[in-house]
């Protein structure tokens, strides 16, 4: 073989050497690759079962908060709120409680309106903790309540949340009469995500049940018992035409949860007779509220 196809040989050797070593590392770099990112599916894999599982569990220790509202009484016009923590079995305490007056603000759209920073100073509620009683800020936005324990009781104190400036005092009232207490819990535990937590309630009202009684000589006999959580403030009966109805018994100016109104005395007679009877009062926070009982035929 002569010199010329000798070195024509050891180029063509070494040029397949050379693509067999490329194809080498080639192949070597897919499958490295291909075994990380089987490797890192299966940590990611392995992440989100792990997170799955982590979930599960903090979602099963979801702190069970009650809540019971009730007027302060005495004729207060505070409001008493009692959370206790009742379970899961497997949550035994909470480091804090961050409880917050959740309120409903609502948007600015004219020209002349509050600016957004008065508008952010109101608290836009029926009621705001006391400021600066039982650790209340002195907003009486926010209160922390640190380590409770399963089945402790904690106990808040409201007042009606005040007007802002531009709002009277009776707008302000009509314009809360229907909306719940609404209180944002935020219940953490050292080594744990907060559990967020939104508790939301009616005010506590006055609720009257009628009880009536027939007398001799057409006579009814009405008297109401107030079933509800609140005191009912100024109770006066009415009848149909407006006027005042006749009453019987000691006038109560509040009448307290479990106690009854003076016994209205309604006479019929054969020239006609009342069908309706009004019972109308004040609650805790100024607002006029009535029932209506129709009296049988």
């Amino acid at each position: 073989m002569s010199a010329v196809n000798l070195e024509q040989f050891s180029w063509a050797g070494g040029l397949v050497g050379a693509f067999t070593g490329i194809a080498a590392l080639i192949t070597s770099v897919y499958f490295t690759r291909r075994a990380t990112k089987a490797a890192e599916d299966a940590a990611a894999s392995a992440r989100r079962t792990a997170k799955v599982e982590v979930d599960r569990h903090h979602g099963e220790l979801t702190p069970q908060v009650t809540v019971e509202a009730a007027a302060a009484g005495h004729g207060s016009d505070r409001v008493t709120v009692t959370l206790c923590l009742d379970g899961p079995p497997g949550l035994r305490h909470l480091d804090e409680m961050l409880i917050r007056i959740r309120g409903d603000q609502p948007q600015r759209v004219l020209a002349g309106d509050p600016s957004e920073e008065e508008l952010r100073a109101v608290i836009w509620a029926p009621y705001r903790l006391v400021p600066g009683v039982d650790g209340a800020d002195l907003d009486g936005r926010s209160v922390n309540v640190a380590t409770v324990r399963s089945g402790d009781r904690r106990t808040l104190v409201l007042e009606p949340s005040p007007a802002p400036a531009w709002i009277t005092a009776d707008e302000w009232a009509a314009r809360h009469d229907e909306t719940p207490i609404r209180l944002a819990i935020e219940c953490t535990r050292t080594g744990d995500e907060p559990w967020p937590l939104l508790r939301e309630f009616p005010q506590p009202q006055a609720e009257f049940e009628p009880h009536l009684t027939t007398k001799s000589g057409g006579i009814l006999v009405l008297r109401c018992t107030n079933t509800g959580n609140a005191p009912a403030k100024g109770p006066v009966f009415t009848d149909d035409t407006g006027d005042d109805v006749s009453v019987e018994g000691t006038y109560r100016e509040l009448v307290h949860p479990s106690e009854s109104t003076q016994s209205a005395w309604i006479y019929r007679t054969a020239a006609g007779h009342t069908e309706w009877v009004r019972l109308a009062w004040t609650d805790l926070r100024g607002v006029t509220r009535s029932m209506r009982y129709r009296l049988p035929d």
